[in-house]
Formats: C-alpha cells, structure tokens, sequence
C-alpha cells in the first residue's frame, strides 16, 4: 500500500510573546499574520502562514525553555486547540483554570485578626469581575480561574484598598476541579489604626 503524500504539516512552537514572535516571522521570513487572539487583550496563539507553510505560537505562560532544565513540576499543558479546513474562521480554545483560596487578616503590627466580609475582586484578564467574599473567618474561594496573572483588589469599609498580582500557573489541565488550589494570603491595614476592629 503506497504511503499517502504530505502535502504540508503546520508546527506548534512554544514562544514567551505571541505578537513579538509573529512580527518576526513577518517582517523577516514573509510569513502572513492570519490569527492572534482569541482576545486582542489576551493573545496567548498566533498562526503564521506563507504559502502552503503555516506555522503556530503558543504562550503557555512559563518561560520557553530546553526540556531538560524544565521544572517538572510547571510544565506546560496542551491547550485544546480545534482547527477547521479554514484556520482563519474557526479556532476554539480552552485555557486551562486553577482555584484560589485563602485568608485575609489585619496587617503588621495588629495580631494577625481575620477579616470577614471582605471583597476581593479579579480586575483583568479574561476572568475580568469575579469576586469572592470573606467568611467570618477571613477565608474566601474563588471558582477557578484561567491560569495567568490576574490583578487581586482586596477592599473592605475601614481599611485601606490592597491591590496586588498573583500568578495563577498551569498545572496539568480541565477546568481546575481536580487539581490542588492555589492559596493567596492578604494583610489589610486599618485606617483608623486600631487593631481588632473587624467585627
């Protein structure tokens, strides 16, 4: 039985900067930009084409690296990527989500008090909104979120506004059930410099 012939094979390059990367292909070797998305605020695939040549980019969020110094334990998971005959008009993709939970207690020098009902809200990023609010205990959970970084806004009436980034790594994949969640603790200051306020 003859082997069937290839007529072309498109490969996945792992890349740190989608835009960058694809510039590059285009200004250098004539390749045509054809997809950067699926977001223009969250390019994280690229294809290239020239020709019957096509090439895609992925950024999985760890740096691009030999495999034999990668940390085992941050691989980079394959995101589901479904290509049609046409790859400009149909790409679907699912980035992989991680919990997060934790606590949030008065800060330095008040002893450690758990703050409860405060918000924390995610300000950017494809999970843009999403809020969760503090037990009596200080403890929240957040639903799980896409792996990246997000910017954390932490704010409660009598304290000051906490904003911070925290790194939502991808380990392994789905919708972030099964793996362990990732924890975040968060001080806020009280304005008024009182410790032990939180009722």
């Amino acid at each position: 039985m003859p082997k069937p012939e290839i007529s072309r094979i498109a490969p996945l390059v792992i890349v740190n900067n989608i835009p960058a990367a694809s510039a590059f292909y285009r200004d250098r070797l004539g390749f045509d930009i054809t997809f950067q998305g699926p977001e223009p605020d969250d390019i994280f695939f690229g294809i290239v084409q020239r020709g019957a040549a096509m090439i895609m980019f992925k950024d999985v969020g760890v740096d691009p690296v030999p495999n034999y110094t990668r940390d085992v334990q941050h691989y980079a998971r394959d995101e589901a990527v479904h290509l049609t005959s046409d790859t400009r008009l149909d790409i679907v993709m699912d980035r992989a989500k991680r919990a997060l939970h934790g606590n949030v207690e008065e800060s330095s020098p008040c002893v450690a008090k758990p703050v409860g009902g405060a918000t924390l809200r995610v300000l950017d990023g494809p999970d843009a909104g999403m809020s969760a609010i503090t037990s009596s205990l200080g403890q929240y959970d957040f639903q799980p979120l896409r792996w990246g970084t997000i910017v954390l806004q932490i704010s409660k009436p009598g304290y000051v506004t906490a904003q911070t980034t925290v790194d939502l790594l991808q380990y392994g994949g789905g919708d972030g059930t099964g793996l362990f969640p990732l924890t975040a603790n968060f001080r806020l200051t009280p304005i008024s410099g009182t410790c032990a306020t939180t009722p």
